[in-house]
């Protein structure tokens, strides 16, 4: 008797990125898949400009990745990838899934994103007490919510 192999249906995936132009010479570029119990990366492979590159596949975040070591020059680059997910079940398999995209480096991208910690703590400490018109409510909920730490909610027995 000869035993057959049937593809499996499907597994999941998003799709690649980078896309568009990008602000970083060296962006990430990625692809996501969700993995099912049981399911991993049998292998992984780029290229990236026609010219092979070693990404890493990280099976706990489902992610396939690679980071250059140098900055890419502004212009369009072409990325391929090809990813080989592996089925649990004996007698099933995927085919390869296979991705062509680019990506625009834009001209002046920066190699490492500026740090936000110093702006991150400023803006909650400038927009304290203040509102807007999405948020005039928040001074009287803080009254309320004073009013309430001693008293209760309205109809709360006097124990609160």
């Amino acid at each position: 008797m000869l035993a057959l192999c049937s593809p499996a249906l499907a597994f999941f995936y998003y799709p690649p990125s980078p896309a568009g132009p990008v602000g970083l010479s060296r962006p990430a570029i990625s692809q996501r898949f969700v993995l099912a119990d049981g399911e991993r990366f049998a292998w992984a492979r780029m290229w990236l400009d026609g010219v092979e590159v070693t990404p890493v596949a990280d099976e706990v975040t489902g992610v396939v990745s690679y980071v250059p070591p140098a900055p890419l020059a502004a212009g369009t680059h072409q990325v391929r990838m090809e990813v080989q997910v592996s089925h649990p079940r004996q007698g099933y398999y995927y085919s390869p899934l296979k991705s062509k995209f680019a990506f625009t480096v834009a001209a002046g991208a920066v190699t490492v994103p500026p740090d936000p910690t110093a702006e991150a703590h400023a803006v909650p400490a400038h927009l304290d007490g203040q509102t807007s018109s999405w948020d005039t409510g928040r001074p009287q909920a803080r009254s309320l919510l004073s009013a309430w730490s001693t008293s209760g909610p309205p109809g709360t027995p006097a124990a609160w």
